[in-house]
């Protein structure tokens, strides 16, 4: 297949309860900027096109400032990859645990670790602190801190975090905790695994990614609703955890008697309550976006239910608009806390309906002749709806069946479809001007997705490969 994807968010919860807290501290320590450096500069770092934010002005001043230390031992040491992601999780985000001494020499203040039984910041101390001092890591933090601080004094607004608080407070009816601390810990270089970790016993943490129209500081960025709404998802589907995650505690009978997860989860990782609670983190997340992004709500929810069905969420979409009918149609009074039974009903009722839509033919893996009248015969795993205004798909240009930089985006209506061989099958004729091409449907920039006669999605990124 040709690379075409998007970023893949990892999103991490610890299973340790969470609490929602109402003292909230946003920072970029020095050793978690420390850890971010070091592994932006591995091989793997720099290879891989998500893992580290790379599209700043700001990465490529790292890149710059540390060229001399290169070739330091500790970079081939800390060189991981998505198959040793606890290890570059670990290393990342323990990093916050901790601070230099007196003498410039790194030292744990807090027995914080991210994943059980890894400890890849700890074993390698002594080459960290030989780099600290050969790469003279402290000058280019001091230097920096300007940044670094615009950064945090920006993020609070931009991420809505007092309106976000108190939306979660109404709909959930949990206050905050006075006595706990919450804490966001930001780095410029994360592009992503946000995560979400206990790190005492009255200290929670988010470690999100973040929004280069923060890191660069740019106006017409920050400006853009579009790009905001899609930003705030990486602090609120994390924060809602402490508010949700309550909730669904008080009525674990009913979600256990009546969420059956054989229904909803393709693989996920989530089991039992803690793939529910995902599903209605997401689904609060698009209440939310309805809320205070009316005109924009609809097409941002459905670029995050394309990257959750690719996660294992295969329903994220027909669960959400369920939770936000009823939502619509809730007594002024009333709120999410109120709507659960109702919801668990419903989904006991007709989640035995729930199918995954696949794309069968043509098949992805093979390159596939157009006949010379164009016409494309699409086959699909369940009935489709029929009755659609608009399916938006990506047309993305190949050159030898690999992926190019040209790609576009058009809109199929009822129109371009010739006939309906069945309810799973249809023939569609369409003018490319292309000779080798690929039809990607359901991902990032679609707006008008595919969905099943259920209102399931079609898997996400589904394509075919196709050749005059």
């Amino acid at each position: 297949m040709p690379k075409i994807a998007v970023a893949l968010l990892l999103f991490c919860i610890s299973a340790t309860p969470l609490t929602a807290q109402k003292k909230i501290e946003i920072s970029i320590p020095e050793t978690y900027e420390l850890s971010n450096i070091i592994l932006a500069l591995t091989e793997y770092g720099r290879a891989d096109e998500w893992e580290v934010q790379k599209h700043t002005d700001y990465y490529n001043e790292v890149i710059r400032f540390f060229e001399p230390v290169k070739a330091h031992p500790l970079l081939q040491k800390v060189n991981y990859s998505r198959t040793l992601w606890e290890n570059y999780l670990s290393f990342r985000t323990d990093a916050a645990a901790f601070k230099f001494d007196e003498r410039g020499q790194l030292v744990r203040t807090t027995e914080f670790y991210a994943n059980k039984g890894h400890n890849p910041f700890d074993v390698n101390l002594d080459l960290i602190n030989d780099f600290v001092q050969q790469s003279k890591y402290r000058e280019f933090y001091d230097a920096h801190r300007p940044l670094y601080n615009s950064i945090v004094a920006n993020y609070s607004g931009y991420y809505m975090l007092d309106t976000m608080q108190m939306f979660l407070e109404n709909e959930s009816g949990i206050k905050a905790t006075t006595t706990g601390k919450y804490q966001v810990i930001l780095s410029p270089l994360v592009g992503r695994m946000n995560c979400h970790r206990t790190i005492d016993s009255v200290t929670t943490a988010d470690f999100p990614t973040l929004s280069t129209a923060l890191i660069e500081n740019n106006a017409s960025q920050i400006n853009d609703q579009a790009q905001r709404a899609i930003e705030i998802h990486t602090l609120f589907t994390e924060m809602d955890h402490g508010y949700v995650n309550p909730i669904t505690d008080r009525f674990r009978k009913d979600v256990a008697q009546k969420f059956n997860p054989a229904y909803w989860d393709r693989q996920s990782g989530y089991e039992g309550l803690n793939c529910f609670n995902e599903y209605m983190t997401w689904a609060l997340y698009d209440i939310f976006v309805e809320k205070y992004f009316p005109a924009i709500a609809d097409s941002i929810s459905t670029q995050w239910h394309y990257q959750n069905a690719q996660r294992g969420f295969y329903a994220s979409n027909l669960f959400a608009a369920q939770l936000k009918t009823l939502y619509r149609h809730k007594q002024s009074t009333e709120s999410l806390k109120d709507l659960y039974l109702r919801l668990l009903d419903w989904i006991s009722k007709h989640q035995s309906k729930n199918k995954e839509l696949k794309l069968l033919l043509p098949k992805a893996d093979s390159l596939y002749q157009l006949p010379n009248n164009g016409e494309i015969t699409l086959s699909f795993s369940t009935a489709l709806k029929r009755n659609f205004e608009k399916i938006s798909c990506i047309v993305l240009k190949l050159n030898n069946g690999k992926a190019t930089k040209e790609r576009s985006v058009i809109e199929i209506t009822p129109k371009d479809i010739i006939r309906w061989n069945s309810d799973r099958s249809f023939v569609l004729k369409l003018n490319i001007p292309h000779d080798e091409f690929a039809l990607i449907f359901n991902w990032w920039g679609c707006r008008y997705p595919v969905l099943s006669d259920r209102d399931i999605m079609l898997a996400s990124q589904s394509y075919i490969l196709l050749k005059r």
